[in-house]
């Protein structure tokens, strides 16, 4: 199931004028860490002391019943740091880009990745349409507040 939603974010959006969702997912396929765990919080205290140097993502994935969205969202609040940027994701908390879905709908997810990274590629999309698409509300809570 992972993979049909890595496979989705990749794909071009006509509601987006052809963006992806995650407009970089199929570039850097191989370089998408997925881990999935029954112990979420272990997991992502690794994963924030031992990030892989050859990976731009570290996708934890767990059982959307063990773990609601608050607590994969408290886990993120709990293990941020300077260098590493923790997204949560679940299936109760719907998003959208444009009227196009963006949250997968099968487990409590939390994506680990480089600010640094993030940063470099975010602002090569504010050079283009990508962003004119993002609520201001959702724009501030990934963007900015990133």
């Amino acid at each position: 199931m992972i993979n049909k939603y890595l496979k989705y974010i990749s794909e071009s959006q006509k509601n987006l004028d052809g963006y992806a969702i995650c407009p970089y997912a199929k570039k850097f396929a191989d370089s998408i860490w997925v881990w999935k765990t029954h112990d979420l919080e272990e997991r992502v205290n690794y994963y924030v002391n031992n990030f892989p140097v050859n990976k731009k993502v570290v996708i934890l994935i767990a059982d959307p019943k063990k773990y609601s969205y608050k607590a994969v969202q408290e886990l993120c609040d709990k293990y941020q740091t300077e260098e590493l940027w923790l997204a949560p994701d679940h299936p109760e908390h719907y998003n959208e880009i444009g009227g196009v879905r963006t949250n997968n709908e099968d487990y409590a997810m939390i994506l680990i990745q480089d600010r640094e990274e993030i940063k470099k590629y975010s602002d090569i999309l504010k050079e283009t349409s990508y962003y004119d698409f993002w609520s201001k509300e959702y724009h501030k809570e990934i963007v900015e507040n990133r």
